[in-house]
């Protein structure tokens, strides 16, 4: 419980010296009603403050079980060949995202994680991916106008 109390401090210094950092991002040229440069990456870091937040509030209160006790840390043959196979599919996502584009790179990707993290509802594999690729398309491509690969 020592280690996570100091991990969640971290975090919030981490992200208030980075929300500090956001105020001195320069303006942009046009100011006819463009989002400020800096208004995302403070949406994101006081989302991560808050998320944090009910984290350590779960450890300090132990509402959730201990992770141990359910063996999700143990070292295992299957859980390193897991996380070899993420590895694996995250660098294979690096690489063919230039060549296929976002949206078919990005969806095989979570197609493959939840197919190793044992999801095998077909409507969900399918949904999912589509659902996750068509709502950061919108966020980026069409509200924020950041074009994606």
């Amino acid at each position: 419980m020592r280690a996570e109390i100091i991990s969640h401090t971290l975090i919030y210094i981490g992200a208030t010296v980075a929300l500090i950092f956001t105020f001195t991002l320069p303006a942009p040229e046009s100011s006819g009603g463009d989002v400020e440069s800096y208004f995302f990456p403070q949406v994101m870091i006081v989302t991560i403050i808050i998320l944090n937040t009910f984290s350590i509030l779960s450890v300090i209160f132990k509402k959730l079980k201990s992770p141990e006790k359910n063996g999700i840390f143990s070292i295992t043959k299957g859980n390193i060949l897991r996380v070899v196979i993420l590895i694996t599919l995250m660098v294979s996502y690096i690489i063919t995202l230039p060549i296929i584009g976002y949206a078919i790179s990005t969806g095989l990707l979570l197609i493959g994680m939840m197919l190793i993290f044992g999801v095998k509802n077909y409507k969900i594999l399918i949904s999912i991916p589509i659902g996750v690729v068509g709502i950061l398309y919108i966020v980026f491509d069409t509200l924020l106008s950041i074009p994606l690969p």
